[in-house]
């Protein structure tokens, strides 16, 4: 054997053979493959409004939340059963899925996107389960040119809903379904009028509409009239909730005073059989579930209309 040093680089000569390598590295150097886990994927936007482009991402680098498309508003990002976070690395190809809405035709845009940033800064006020009780702390809360202590009545009983059902939205994005696809009581009666304050809030027309365009898309039962109510809510269990609208005010009993409004509240059933109703000036009904109403009238179909008075929402 000869060994030849020449400087930081050994040969050496055996018989045939001649090994070269440096005296400074033990091992040899790490190769690393242009592709893969180490490398570049992809991320593909599914969204029923159009096309959006797909992403090249290197592995470990984030990727870009995409604009959102004129004319519609992104609730989320969906990857498999998760809402996806864009702070989120990327290490393998992955495809998300948009839960989307079309904003309605004449809605100043403008506004309810002023609304929504306004809305993310303000303080919320709820008991120990983050359940909404009082609708009246909610006077800095806009909605559709007014607040959300005197109207909204049914998008607070979405928001708790939803909350008990282990679905939760937060709630300046259901103000701002809302008010982008007209759900306020004035825009569904005319889109045009969609300036004007909606001093009767969302009306049970509207109310479950955003079950099928962003919600959990949930089992939902229709009740029309008052008997059917009590009916329902005897059958009904504790893993399901009731959305009940009525007028809060009667001249006599059955005729409706016109000086009052609509009121929409989340009812839930309790272990015991009663019932308590959330953001109510009645909470602890019993067992009798028209005791939410007291003082007041179911507000049934109108054929006329097509209104409905409440929904039973779950399994």
């Amino acid at each position: 054997m000869i060994a030849i040093v020449f400087g930081a680089l050994m040969v050496v000569f055996m018989g045939c053979e001649v090994s070269l390598f440096s005296s400074l590295q033990d091992e040899p150097p790490e190769i690393k493959p242009t592709n893969g886990t180490q490398g570049t994927h992809i991320v593909t936007f599914i969204f029923g409004g159009g096309e959006i482009r797909p992403q090249t991402v290197n592995y470990n680098e984030i990727a870009e939340k995409p604009a959102e498309p004129a004319g519609f508003i992104i609730f989320e990002w969906r990857h498999g059963d998760s809402v996806y976070n864009f702070d989120t690395p990327v290490l393998e190809d992955i495809t998300l899925v948009a839960k989307w809405y079309r904003i309605a035709s004449g809605i100043d845009i403008n506004r309810v996107n002023a609304n929504y940033e306004h809305n993310k800064n303000q303080r919320m006020f709820t008991n120990n389960q983050g359940l909404i009780e009082n609708q009246r702390l909610y006077s800095n809360w806009k909605f559709d040119g007014v607040n959300l202590s005197n109207n909204g009545c049914g998008i607070i009983a979405i928001y708790n809903a939803m909350l008990i059902l282990g679905h939760p939205i937060g709630l300046p994005d259901l103000i701002r379904y809302y008010e982008a696809t007209g759900g306020s009581s004035l825009q569904q009666f005319n889109n045009t009028l969609n300036q004007i304050p909606a001093s009767l809030g969302v009306m049970p027309p509207h109310i479950l509409k955003f079950n099928n365009d962003i919600g959990p898309n949930m089992p939902i039962q229709e009740i029309t009239t008052s008997q059917s109510l009590i009916e329902t809510a005897s059958r009904m269990n504790t893993g399901q909730v009731l959305i009940v609208t009525y007028w809060n005010s009667v001249l006599y009993p059955g005729i409706a005073n016109p000086l009052g409004g609509a009121h929409t509240i989340a009812i839930i059933k309790n272990q015991d059989g009663s019932f308590y109703a959330f953001n109510n000036s009645r909470t602890n009904l019993g067992t009798n579930i028209t005791n939410a109403y007291t003082g007041g009238l179911f507000w049934a179909r109108d054929g006329s209309f097509g209104i409905t008075g409440s929904f039973l929402i779950g399994p």
